[in-house]
């Protein structure tokens, strides 16, 4: 496997962009918006697991997707008194998904707002499963009408 690089980027607040200062590319001056994100939170998980934050199950984790930004409304399972919300990973800017080193982890101010809790852990667990269902019903779905067009048009 090669040895990882080290990139180092200048962040301009101000103007919401990136610009990679090191190593050159071929690109000449590479520059990102700004699209900051965490890519790690969650709660602690049930039955009293000590589970590496690197993964991410129903108690969160490291999800690492860009998605969970500014303005986002999260909801978890609560498994413990107090819930232990974890929050870390901060990025400037990732594609989707770390696989390859994409993000670019910075240090993070947050406003956090926790309202009271609304949702018990077996119905925010059944939530989630129904959705899980509805996207496998609508991937079948969305499959059946591709394969029919795919026939019909043969």
């Amino acid at each position: 496997m090669p040895e990882p690089l080290e990139a180092d980027w200048r962040i301009d607040r101000a103007g919401g962009t990136a610009t990679l200062l090191t190593p050159a590319t071929a690109l000449g001056t590479y520059i990102v918006p700004l699209a900051p994100m965490l890519g790690c939170f969650g709660v602690a998980p049930p039955g009293g697991q000590a589970i590496s934050t690197a993964t991410a199950a129903e108690h969160g984790g490291n999800m690492d997707y860009r998605g969970f930004a500014a303005g986002v409304t999260v909801y978890l399972p609560v498994f413990v008194p107090g819930a232990l919300l974890h929050l870390g990973d901060g990025h400037a800017v990732q594609g989707d998904g770390e696989i390859a080193g994409t993000g670019i982890e910075v240090r993070a101010l947050l406003q956090v707002v926790l309202p009271r809790p609304t949702l018990t852990p077996q119905r925010a667990l059944a939530l989630l499963r129904a959705t899980q269902r509805q996207n496998h019903n609508a991937y079948r779905s969305h499959r059946k009408r591709i394969l029919r067009r795919l026939l019909d048009s043969s």
